[in-house]
């Protein structure tokens, strides 16, 4: 198997280069390699969480959320009330205009956050 890059490893590849694009402003290219990604491996959640994002980058809120919510389904086990990923969920159903809905979706992430990393006082 020497000189063979295993599926992972072309998925872990994909997504790194997805994200070293996005945030140098290539989202379409971003875009490419995700949807590539996707298609090798369609329940990577690291794979799923850039592509919702890069989705909402590139206005396509719907699509980003149809992503987000498999993958948080998938990921049922994965996420915590205070994981970031809410933070995103809250961003696309904002950009879908569902603004009651993302601002539920920000309360319980910053209440969940609250309980799980108080804020100290300051003495």
């Amino acid at each position: 198997m020497k000189g063979n890059v295993g599926k992972i490893e072309q998925v872990e590849l994909m997504n790194s280069l997805a994200f070293f694009y996005r945030t140098s402003g290539y989202t379409g290219r971003a875009l490419l390699l995700l949807l590539a990604a996707h298609e090798l491996d369609p329940h990577d959640q690291d794979v799923q969480i850039n592509l919702a994002y890069v989705l909402l980058l590139n206005a396509e809120p719907k699509q980003a959320l149809s992503v987000l919510r498999r993958c948080l389904t998938d990921g049922a086990n994965r996420f915590t009330a205070d994981d970031p990923i809410h933070l995103l969920h809250a961003r696309i159903l904002w950009a879908l205009g569902q603004k009651d809905e993302a601002r539920a979706a920000f309360r319980q992430f910053t209440s969940a956050r609250r309980r799980q990393r108080p804020i100290e006082e300051a003495a």
